[in-house]
């Protein structure tokens, strides 16, 4: 075996590897977001089940196009990003956290279920199993991206350094 194709092996292997724990933590929280609206335990549903439909592909050695890779690393990058978000940033569609939002009964005239969302409501807590699935999907894209050509890296990486900071400029002048 080429020492290039080992590498992409054992690539491969630790990619999927990622991206199957990242894969089992979205389908393990699905029944925690039953009570929340449909779409965010569907969410859920529906990530886990592609992450380890990822996982799958690259841990069988199956060889990616540059293309696929790159989707690969968008796909997650937003993800890592609406995660930052939900920890950072009011997210309208996300419900309200506290006490008493689910299961509220909602007041005659009122829009939704009646009880008052004040600024940070809908601000998730960051928790231990959060950190290792966004570590694992960080170990994920870098792994990805470290199969695609030099060129696109570059590009990639350049393309990521500009988001990033375009991100924490708008959250400083918020």
């Amino acid at each position: 075996m080429h020492h290039g194709t080992s590498v992409r092996v054992t690539s491969g292997l630790a990619a999927g590897a990622a991206a199957a724990v990242a894969g089992v933590i979205h389908l393990a929280v699905v029944p925690a977001h039953l009570e929340e609206p449909p779409m965010v335990s569907s969410f859920f549903l529906v990530v886990g089940i592609a992450q380890l439909g990822v996982a799958l592909v690259l841990v069988l050695g199956s060889v990616l196009r540059a293309s696929a890779l790159m989707g690969l690393i968008a796909a997650h990058v937003a993800l890592i990003g609406l995660y930052v978000a939900s920890r950072t940033v009011d997210l309208p569609f996300l419900a309200p956290h506290g006490h008493g939002h689910h299961g509220a009964e909602a007041a005659p005239g009122a829009v939704g279920n009646g009880i008052p969302v004040y600024p940070g409501a809908r601000v998730e807590p960051v928790g231990a199993l959060d950190l290792v699935c966004v570590g694992a999907e960080v170990v994920l894209v870098v792994l990805l991206l470290a199969q695609v050509p030099a060129s696109w890296r570059r590009g990639t990486l350049n393309v990521l350094a500009v988001v990033g900071i375009a991100a924490v400029g708008l959250r400083l002048l918020t």
